[in-house]
């Protein structure tokens, strides 16, 4: 169990860092659209 809710963790760490990276992405894209 430990193994398993360790990598659900890492999973879930790298996918947010990376909606954050596309947010950011995102974000300026709009910015510089307008």
């Amino acid at each position: 169990m430990l193994i398993d809710s360790r990598g659900l963790v890492n999973v879930f760490v790298v996918n947010h860092s990376r909606l954050v990276v596309v947010g950011r992405v995102l974000i300026k894209r709009l910015r510089s659209a307008n």
